[in-house]
């Protein structure tokens, strides 16, 4: 029992001191200072390729697309009401007709009769006049030989008013003497009075004259309104009566479409018309007046069409010329404008070879174009290839030796490539988008890109 009891105890002292070398062993590693971490090495900037910031030294361009549409068109009404008693040939839809050409003929003779009526009633004025004027002259001299009877009669009555008061005379010689002056006295205001009425009533025959003579002008010119011609060149759009028709005055009988010049209908963005403003405000040398501040700057204008399956273009020189209207519209927010092509039928063949190909002979109502409005006096612009721009509108640029990321980018348009390029280039301005002459564009591919890191540019070969 005793062996057996000291065995234990032996394995128990055993097992603690074992325990005890362990638990000592695992504080004096864990207090242990553990050895300095080496060094990471410093990572090198990575090197990126760059291309120049180019200045955009050409006009600016904004592109937008149009619509032609007509100068103006003229609808030719009936002045006079009748019957159409002629109808030309050209006078039919599509047909071109110049300025003057006779178109239709409403039947004149109820006017010509009106005028041949009143042309007899201002003759009859005339000789009434005439009659009236010979009246007058006769007045005239009766009213001349009553006053000098009257002067005769009155010298003799102070004759005989001296003689009564000497008594050589009667009473009653006197009364004769008076009674003569008196008579004489009463023909010449008799004379006068008449002269009086026919001076009046010549005053109311040349009036009742003009009258006549103003029925008679218009008579004349209802005559001329029975021929209806082309009051300019251009091409019949409609034609709304046929020869043999009862047409009422008002009534439309012609669409003209005048083909001297037509108008493309366009709309700008607010930030184009932006543009626009900034070019006539660098230009302006005084205040804009009221007036001025609703016309649009006046620019210069290409208007191009490309048939279909083509690579041919076809161009006209136009004239940005006013607003269509005032205000954005309010379903796509833009700015309704109009562009004025002067000559619609002067156009320019563009191709990158000779070509004999047929395009539009001229520049007509309905063909969907592209306009392409020139501007000048903008600021700084400058070119950045599109493929060099990051999503989100960033790009980055080389500035020293450091990389530098530009989120304020104003892209202006986006412009086809240049010849001997095959890349399209976005124009920027150089100014809003805080881009500086010394720039370099990053052309590289980065990842964890931040502002301000340091680069190292590729050295030319």
């Amino acid at each position: 029992m005793r062996s057996k009891l000291s065995h234990h105890i032996v394995s128990a002292l055993i097992s603690c001191c074992i325990l005890v070398v362990g638990v000592g062993g695992f504080l004096w590693l864990f207090q242990k200072p553990k050895a300095p971490a080496a060094e990471a090495p410093r990572a090198r900037a990575p090197v990126v390729t760059t291309i120049p910031l180019e200045p955009h030294t050409s006009r600016l361009q904004i592109a937008v697309d149009g619509s032609v549409v007509p100068f103006r068109e003229i609808s030719t009404s009936a002045e006079v009401a009748g019957r159409v008693i002629f109808k030309a040939a050209e006078c039919d839809a599509g047909n071109f007709v110049s300025a003057g050409t006779r178109l239709l003929q409403i039947d004149p003779q109820d006017y010509e009769l009106q005028a041949l009526q009143l042309t007899h009633q201002l003759r009859e004025a005339d000789a009434s006049i005439e009659e009236l004027s010979a009246e007058i002259t006769n007045t005239k001299k009766l009213i001349e030989l009553a006053r000098e009877d009257l002067g005769l009669q009155q010298r003799e009555l102070a004759r005989m008013t001296n003689l009564a008061q000497s008594n050589v005379v009667t009473e009653s010689d006197l009364d004769r003497t008076r009674q003569a002056e008196l008579a004489a006295r009463n023909a010449l205001a008799v004379l006068e009075n008449q002269l009086n009425l026919q001076t009046t009533r010549s005053s109311r025959l040349d009036a009742s004259r003009k009258f006549i003579e103003a029925q008679l002008e218009k008579a004349k010119l209802d005559i001329q309104r029975t021929e209806i011609v082309a009051v300019t060149d251009g091409v019949i759009v409609q034609d709304l009566v046929e020869q043999g028709d009862y047409v009422q005055k008002g009534e439309s009988l012609v669409m003209l479409e005048d083909t001297s010049a037509v108008e493309v209908m366009c709309s700008l963005q607010m930030d184009e018309l932006y543009w626009l403003w900034r070019g006539r405000d660098r230009d302006a040398s005084q205040p804009l007046q009221p007036a001025g501040r609703y016309q649009i700057p006046q620019a210069p204008v290409t208007v191009s069409y490309q048939l279909p399956q083509s690579d041919i273009r076809y161009e006209w020189r136009g004239t940005l010329s006013r607003y269509d209207g005032i205000g954005l519209d309010e379903r796509t927010r833009t700015v309704p404008c109009r562009v004025h092509v002067n000559d619609p039928l002067n156009v320019r063949v563009v191709a990158d070879r000779p070509t004999t190909d047929v395009g539009p002979p001229a520049l007509v109502r309905g063909m969907y174009v592209d306009v392409k409005i020139e501007l000048t006096g903008v600021g700084e612009l400058v070119r950045i290839p599109e493929y060099a721009i990051r999503p989100g509108k960033v790009l980055w640029v080389a500035r020293g030796s450091q990389l530098r990321v530009i989120k304020t980018l104003r892209l202006i348009s986006l412009a086809d490539p240049e010849p001997g390029t095959e890349s399209r280039y976005w124009i920027a301005d150089a100014t809003a988008s805080r881009l500086l002459p010394e720039d370099q564009i990053v052309v590289s591919t980065l990842t964890a890109v931040t502002d301000g890191m340091p680069i190292e540019l590729e050295e030319s070969p």
